[in-house]
């Protein structure tokens, strides 16, 4: 049983930005003031998204990464695990609440 689900967003709009901010992907920002609000330990703890920046920043903050890419796997990034849709990240959490495992991976599924 998962024990804290947040979903968390920046509110900055997406524009020109003089200097980046920390809290916009693949800055690791979120996930770090998460862990802190939460007192979440992110190397047990998943990040799943949809972009390559979701997965930089899984990446950064220790994470582990679940991409949703329905159509193709997106060059240049690498999550431990790459699922066709979002019903499709369920059982790999469950899986890795019941055994959890160093993450080497870069697993895929279909």
């Amino acid at each position: 049983m998962l024990s804290t689900i947040a979903l968390i967003w920046s509110g900055r709009t997406s524009g020109l930005v003089e200097q980046p901010c920390l809290c916009s992907k693949p800055a690791p920002g979120m996930l770090l003031e998460a862990a802190a609000d939460f007192e979440l330990d992110l190397s047990r703890s998943s990040f799943v998204g949809d972009k390559p920046s979701d997965v930089e920043a899984g990446i950064a903050a220790g994470c582990c990464t679940i991409l949703i890419a329905p159509a193709r796997l997106t060059e240049g990034v690498s999550p431990d695990y790459v699922v066709p849709n979002l019903p499709a990240v369920v059982p790999i959490v469950d899986g890795l609440l019941e055994h959890p495992v160093a993450l080497s991976g870069r697993h895929r599924t279909a």
